[in-house]
Formats: structure tokens, sequence, C-alpha cells
């Protein structure tokens, strides 16, 4: 039996990457391996996602990632363990350094996953140069295309460091990779569906939906709720369900009220499956994304999705006109014809929900795992 420990910095914790690789762990399970889950810190006392009772849960002793007592602390889990393989899920420079000297001198081989976009988008920089006050948040913002710039130019360095300390770089897309040097260690995975998958038999409510945390800057929230008024009055007997919560509910809540928005529904936080399998189109304005986990699980259960294109991954998952719509960046008036359109024509909606479904399969886990294990054979 091999031995595989992941590592995250939160667990249990709430998010997209967890339940990942809380779907990866419970895969190894099913295939033979023994698995261990490793983190710093945890936000929740039991996981929020299913997670195989034979999975074994650590904490390390210092929130200092690479601190020398968790080096020491890990070296030794790892030894006592008989651990084959390090899956390591944070891409940060201190949980590379953390696992590439906790296993020294062993034969240990270290998997590093990069679950986001290789460099960052203007967007993302631009969230970053609002934080602080003072002095050094107007010299980010008046010298901003320098700080993009001087940014990036670390994230490059970072993605070179974390080359050179693992032995496999696993991305969420071929598309990410012309981003990189060419190096043998980079190779492509893409991330499970969150869900089974079941055949779509019944009937779907004429509902739209937004899936995930109500972060204004990043998810850009606002900017769907500017589409939906245009397409609003035009389908009286539609409405847009906000699935999830987030620190700027009040914001949202407020643009709705001030604009007179109708047909809106804000959910809180919920369990979305249940939405999934109610609505018929999932839209995503988000401003910057690495894979978009909330648009395959739309898929599988048959809501069509139609997402702005302002990440590079989009393709793996949509084809356009195909199972659901792209859709230019920041461009509102084209996104809303094409809402318009599919929320106008059931035959169009029909034939790519169809679609959508079918397109899903290359990403069941059982497909997603046999990729992980025949990575690993080769090292």
């Amino acid at each position: 039996m091999k031995n595989i420990l992941i590592f995250f910095r939160f667990f249990p914790s709430v998010g997209g990457t967890e339940r990942v690789f809380t779907i990866l762990a419970n895969s190894f399970i099913t295939n033979g391996y023994d698995v261990h889950i490793v983190s710093i810190e945890k936000s929740l006392d039991v996981p929020m996602f299913y997670l195989d009772k034979q999975v074994k849960c650590s904490i390390l002793p210092h929130k200092n990632v690479a601190c020398q007592e968790n080096i020491r602390t890990l070296h030794s889990y790892l030894i006592d363990n008989e651990i084959d393989y390090i899956i390591n899920n944070d891409s940060i420079k201190e949980a590379v350094k953390l696992c590439s000297e906790a296993k020294e001198n062993t034969n240990i081989k270290l998997v590093t996953i990069h679950h986001g976009d290789i460099v960052y988008k203007k967007e993302y920089i631009y969230l970053m140069a609002q934080q602080g006050s003072g002095l050094r948040r107007f010299l980010k913002n008046l010298f901003f295309p320098l700080y993009l710039k001087y940014q990036n130019h670390n994230r490059r360095k970072n993605h070179k460091f974390n080359l050179l300390k693992s032995d496999k770089y696993i991305l969420l897309s071929n598309t990410f990779k012309k981003y990189l040097p060419q190096n043998d260690k980079i190779m492509a995975i893409n991330n499970p569906l969150s869900y089974m998958r079941e055949e779509f038999n019944g009937t779907k409510e004429n509902m739209v939906i937004h899936v995930g945390r109500l972060s204004e800057p990043n998810k850009r929230v606002l900017l769907s709720l500017k589409i939906w008024s245009i397409v609003a009055d035009k389908h009286p007997d539609w409405k847009y369900y906000i699935v999830g919560d987030g620190e700027d509910r009040g914001l949202i809540e407020n643009f709705i009220q001030d604009n007179n928005i109708p047909n809106v529904v804000l959910t809180g936080k919920t369990e979305s499956l249940q939405y999934y399998k109610r609505a018929k189109i999932l839209i995503m304005t988000s401003a910057f994304e690495g894979w978009g986990l909330v648009i395959n699980e739309a898929m599988q259960n048959n809501c069509v999705p139609i997402v702005m294109y302002s990440f590079d991954s989009l393709p793996d998952i949509i084809a356009d006109q195909e199972n659901g719509f792209i859709s230019p960046n920041n461009d509102i008036e084209v996104f809303a014809d094409k809402l318009d359109r599919l929320m106008s024509d059931e035959m169009m909606w029909a034939d790519m929900s169809k679609k959508a479904y079918i397109s899903t399969a290359r990403f069941i886990p059982e497909n997603i795992i046999k990729q992980w294990i025949d990575m690993l054979n080769t090292l």
C-alpha cells in the first residue's frame, strides 16, 4: 500500500480547494492508498465536505508555516507513517519550503498543485493596491503599472522556486503552461466534479443563478445585476437567485433596492446543489478565477453556463455556443444579449443543457484520479 500525505494550510475550512482535495483524498482511499491530511490551522471543527473516515488528519504545532518546529514535526510524521508522496495544495513559497525541507534525505516525492492563474490579472493586483492606507496605498495606485509588473515578477520567481523544489508541478489547465518555461515537471490535471452525475429527468424552473461568495471586487455580483436589469423586464416570469453569502451582501442589497431591480432573491449561506437542480442558467461575471468550479457543478446538473472570458482555463470547460456561452470580458450588452436569447429559446436551452451534462463526463472523479495515479507511478 502506498501512503500519501496531502498538505493544506487551512483544514477543515470552507472553499473550492477543500472540496477538490477531499474528493481526491476519498478517491485515493477507494484506490487502495493510505491518506493523511496535515494542516497548519482550522476554521471548522469538522470537514464541510464528506471525508472518508480512513483519512487521518493532523495539525502542525506552529502557525508560522515554514518554521523549524513545523519542519521537524512534519519530517518525523513522514518517517513514522512511511509516506511515499506529498501532495502540497499550497503553492506559496513557505508551503513548498516546508514540504521540501521536511522530506530531505528521504525518497519521498513532492507534488505541488497551483490552483490559480500563473500570472496575476490586473484586476487582482488592483485589489491588492487598495489594501492598507496612507502613503503606501497612494504610491501603489500612483505607480500601478510598475506595481503590477513587480508583483508578477515575484509571482514568476515563486513558480521558479516551486519547480526547483517539486518533483511535479500540477496546473489546472494546459492553457496555463504558456506562462512558464518548458519543463517536464509541469503537468495539467483538471479539477474533478463536485457531485455524483445523475441523468436529468425532471423539469426546470425559469431561474437564473449566480453561485459564489458575495465578494464584490472579484466575483463582481453588481456587474451581474446590471446584466439582469437589462433582461428582467422582458422576462417577468423569470427570477434571478444569488446563491451564497459574504462580506458585501449589504452592498448588493442596497444596489438592488436603489436601482429597483425586480425578481432578485438572495439566498444567504446554503447548499448550492438544490439550486443547480432547479435552475436553467448559471451566470458568472468574476474578474478572475483559476478554474471556476461552479461552472462544472452547474453543467453536471443540466444548468447552462454563460461566463465572462476573464480566465484562461474557461475554454477547457465551455465549448462556446455548444454547451454554454463564453462572453467577452466586461461587455455587459453582449452578455445580456446571450442571456436574453437563452431565456427566450426553450429549444436552444434544452439542446445546450443536454450537451452541458454530457460534456462533464470527462471530469468525473474516476477519470481524474486515474490521471493522478498514472502521474504518481511515473515518479
